[in-house]
């Protein structure tokens, strides 16, 4: 089958769209949206047979679809129209699961040495320690209030996503056996306990040990 996608409606506005591989069965033709997917125009065969109303159109980025079949001009015409107005995105695709063994350890540099770790990451330096605020000092990542602070930091989210693509490189690598990773800050309490939490959040089946999430407030 051989697909074309037809201008929009509103060709004012440049349209880059990506024929995905997963069309709809019996696809005649696709229209490109404003947000970069496509609407399928298709024909359904047996209906077809005995009566001229037998298309229908699906979008593929917003999910609308024509009600009723429709004679070929009427659902072409609808199509190409919704095209040249839906401006939702192509939904990227899933990532693949982890399905290594993940065990994640948080710990504070005050306490002791290191874990040992496949993947060691020192917040101390780079992200602000809620221990200098007195309302949050004797607090840990058990509180709300406290991981909504280290969540909220500037260049946190963005590290959570690098460790979650990291892992999952190393779960895709030939060896087998667990994958570990140490997550530090000074005392234990917030940062590291906070960003450990949250990554073993994002990887289903992970082990999470908070070493020194117990230890009393260090005063410094």
């Amino acid at each position: 089958m051989t697909t074309t996608i037809q201008p929009t409606a509103t060709p004012a506005t440049p349209v880059f769209a990506t024929v995905p591989a997963n069309l709809p069965e019996n696809t005649i033709a696709v229209f490109g949206t404003l947000g970069g997917t496509v609407v399928a125009l298709t024909k359904d065969p047996e209906t077809f047979r005995t009566n001229t109303a037998a298309f229908a159109w699906v979008c593929l980025g917003c999910g609308s679809q024509s009600a009723y079949a429709h004679p070929r001009e009427t659902a072409r015409d609808s199509a190409n129209g919704h095209a040249g107005q839906c401006r939702s995105l192509p939904m990227p695709p899933a990532p693949a699961p982890i399905l290594a063994q993940v065990e994640i350890t948080s710990f504070g540099y005050l306490h002791g040495t290191p874990p040992t770790a496949h993947i060691t990451v020192d917040l101390r330096h780079h992200y602000r320690d809620p221990h200098v605020r007195p309302e949050l000092r004797h607090l840990t990542a058990h509180d709300q209030t406290v991981r909504d602070t280290v969540l909220g930091t500037a260049g946190i989210p963005a590290l959570l996503d690098s460790l979650t693509a990291t892992i999952a490189a190393y779960a895709a690598g030939p060896r087998t056996g667990p994958i570990t990773i140490a997550v530090g800050c000074a005392g234990g309490r917030h940062r590291a306990a906070t960003v450990a939490a949250e990554l073993a959040h994002r990887i289903p089946g992970a082990t999470l040990i908070h070493r020194d999430l117990h230890q009393s407030v260090v005063e410094r």
